[in-house]
């Protein structure tokens, strides 16, 4: 939900801002439940299905990282990606329970990068869950 929000912010940009222009989006996750296909192949499947690309949206450029098994190498893997094509914004994408460590990760890893955040909702009710 929280991501097809933020592609949907994408696809309304005004046209003279940067991410009108070009914008990348890095899915990282590998196999990690090691059932032949990784996190981010079905993080891309599910954007297809919902995200029909269209003239309105063709600037919007995915890669996919699929090597990383855990948070730690989700950022380091996507280091290398994201200095080849000289971002300096980063928004991250995860849910309210895993984005305080993850945005801790993310940060040490892009020291140099703007590191914005969009945390999905967990499904947990208010007042639920660990703390």
């Amino acid at each position: 939900e929280a991501l097809l929000q933020f592609l949907n912010n994408i696809e309304k940009c005004d046209s003279s801002s940067i991410v009108a222009k070009s914008a990348l989006v890095l899915l990282s996750g590998g196999d990690v439940a090691q059932v032949g296909f990784t996190e981010s192949l079905v993080m891309m499947q599910y954007i297809e299905n919902i995200f029909p690309r269209s003239p309105k949206n063709s600037h919007i450029a995915f890669m996919l990282e699929e090597e990383s098994k855990n948070t730690i190498e989700n950022a380091i893997n996507c280091r290398d990606i994201v200095d080849g094509c000289g971002c300096k914004d980063i928004v991250l994408v995860t849910n309210q329970f895993h984005m305080p460590r993850a945005h801790l990760i993310f940060k040490s890893v892009f020291k140099s990068c703007t590191i914005h955040c969009i945390a999905a909702k967990n499904g947990l009710k208010e007042g639920t869950g660990y703390r």
